[in-house]
């Protein structure tokens, strides 16, 4: 086979594989991706947080969820953490949390939610470098310093369930 004849034959084939993923990504945006990631941020947070929880038990949902969010991606792992759980939480809420729950003002155990292990696999997701246990710090200290915050006034008010 000449050089010539080669040449477009791996062509075409990198023309169909750019056609077959445009064609997946399609049917995948016409499952919902272009919906907005929630964001719980009204005066019912707790319950939206609890129903949210339900929904993330669906696999489908849950990985469509850890989709949208690891598009969100950042310049290290604790800025795609940070604006992950931006995106999902207000300051107001994420301040109910540690990552172990209890102590002195009895707060929730974000660790045992399933939204922690989506925020995990999307950032994991988003940076191939990230660890675990790298992200769980990164978790760990947007939730410490949440109280203090504040609020980020540039966020949408509208919300979409995604999920």
């Amino acid at each position: 086979m000449s050089t010539a004849k080669f040449q477009r034959v791996v062509l075409g084939k990198l023309v169909d594989l750019i056609e077959e993923v445009k064609r997946i990504g399609r049917g995948v945006e016409n499952e919902g991706l272009e919906r907005q990631v929630p964001t719980l941020r009204n005066n019912k947070e707790l319950d939206e947080l609890d129903e949210l929880e339900g929904k993330l038990q669906n696999a489908e949902q849950r990985a469509l969820l850890v989709h949208l969010l690891a598009k969100v991606g950042g310049k290290n792992i604790k800025d795609a953490t940070n604006k992950i759980m931006d995106r999902l939480f207000t300051n107001r809420l994420m301040a109910t949390f540690n990552m172990k729950g209890g102590g002195h003002k009895k707060k929730r155990a974000f660790r045992e939610t399933e939204v922690y292990a989506v925020v995990k696999e999307a950032v994991i997701r988003s940076d191939q470098s990230a660890t675990e246990s790298a992200v769980d710090r990164a978790m760990a200290d947007h939730l410490k310093q949440a109280p203090g915050r504040p609020p980020n006034l540039h966020r949408r008010e509208g919300v979409c369930d995604a999920v």
